[in-house]
């Protein structure tokens, strides 16, 4: 059974709490948002500094590298290692926090509630990271269009993974909206929803549609670039390629495949790369599908834009009526009077319906406006 919408005395009762209550309600909160925000700061940290250490791996075995620089991947990759241990802790405290916050609204215990399965989850995807005494381990790949043998190193594959860690900053940012504040959890209480990441999405894309597609089209087009040249290098030094080499025609691959336009002109040679464009493909009809949605809503009138039009139509459709009628009348007077009187009543009716009939048929959406 569906739930009714509040009325004021509801709204007036969810307002009102205990002054404790509330002001260890907004320190839990408090204590929860600087921890979500620390945590996204060396996740965040941590995966740039990824992307530095793999650049700089494949900087050192190029001729132009030198010897001082040949140290700056261990330097990248302590600080790599710094961040994710701080990110660990914080992440740890954001769980712990979150769950005393909302300990009010559920009666579980910590070690079987759905925040420590989602820390341990966390946890895990954050401890995905290269590692230094692994540079040396590789998987040999054959490719079986240029009959050549590549390998793909631990390390650079452990640093694609970590792309996984956007999920985790996904929600971190999604779970700091005003969605979730603990007014909107009292009211999921009330009606028995429970709050996620994909009901506050939901929210923002009602509130801000055009701000989430174009945040969501530039972190896809930096994602998989980033991924697609890790696919690819292995293969384009061999080849000495400079196509896949370089993030410009990277970047305009992935623009032209994620538009569905698909050129051809660059394409990805490795099996690894084709599986990640396949997903890319899949990715960008969703995107398109979801512009195509946002503007249709845009275009869309609103609740005072259709009165105003149900106004004005309704005013087009009498003065229509008032000058079929005065030619009518006026017609029926200057003929002789009584002699076709019953016939021209009959006559003025089904004129009346018919002019009613089209103007309702040759307005669009006209039923709508005029008889809601």
């Amino acid at each position: 059974m569906r739930a009714e919408i509040p009325l004021r005395e509801d709204v007036a009762k969810l307002s009102r709490t205990n002054p404790s209550e509330s002001r260890d309600s907004d320190l839990r909160i408090i204590r929860n948002k600087f921890f979500s925000m620390l945590s996204l700061i060396f996740l965040l940290l941590g995966y740039f500094a990824s992307v530095m250490y793999y650049e700089s791996k494949i900087f050192i075995e190029s001729e132009f590298a030198s010897v001082s620089a040949k140290k700056f991947p261990l330097y990248v990759w302590l600080f790599l290692l710094g961040s994710t241990v701080f990110a660990s802790i914080a992440l740890f405290f954001r769980r712990l926090s979150a769950f005393q916050a909302g300990k009010k609204f559920r009666d579980e215990r910590w070690i079987f509630s759905g925040h420590f399965i989602a820390m341990i989850f966390e946890l895990c995807v954050t401890w995905v990271i290269p590692v230094e005494s692994w540079s040396n381990i590789a998987f040999q790949n054959f490719n079986y269009e240029k009959n050549l043998v590549t390998f793909y190193k631990l390390n650079d594959l452990l640093t694609l993974a970590m792309n996984f860690r956007l999920i985790i900053v996904l929600d971190i940012i999604l779970r700091n909206q005003k969605y979730s504040s603990l007014a909107m959890l009292k009211i999921l209480e009330k009606y028995q929803i429970e709050i996620n990441v994909l009901f506050i999405l939901k929210c923002l894309m009602k509130k801000r549609p055009y701000t989430i597609f174009i945040w969501a089209l530039l972190v896809s087009i930096f994602l998989f670039t980033y991924g697609i040249r890790i696919c690819e290098m292995p293969l384009a030094i061999k080849l000495e390629n400079s196509s896949f080499q370089s993030y410009v025609t990277i970047v305009w691959m992935v623009i032209i495949t994620m538009t569905t336009v698909g050129y051809g002109d660059y394409t990805p040679k490795t099996i690894p790369g084709r599986i990640l464009c396949f997903f890319l493909c899949i990715w960008g009809i969703f995107l398109m599908s979801l512009i195509v949605i946002i503007l249709f809503q845009s275009l869309e009138l609103n609740f005072e834009e259709k009165q105003a039009l149900v106004t004005f139509n309704k005013l087009e459709a009498k003065k229509q009526l008032h000058e079929s009628a005065v030619s009518l009348i006026g017609s029926w007077y200057r003929q002789k009077k009584g002699s076709r009187t019953l016939e021209v009543v009959e006559e003025h009716k089904r004129a009346f319906r018919s002019h009613r009939l089209d103007f309702v048929l040759n307005e669009p959406s006209g039923f709508d406006y005029f008889f809601e």
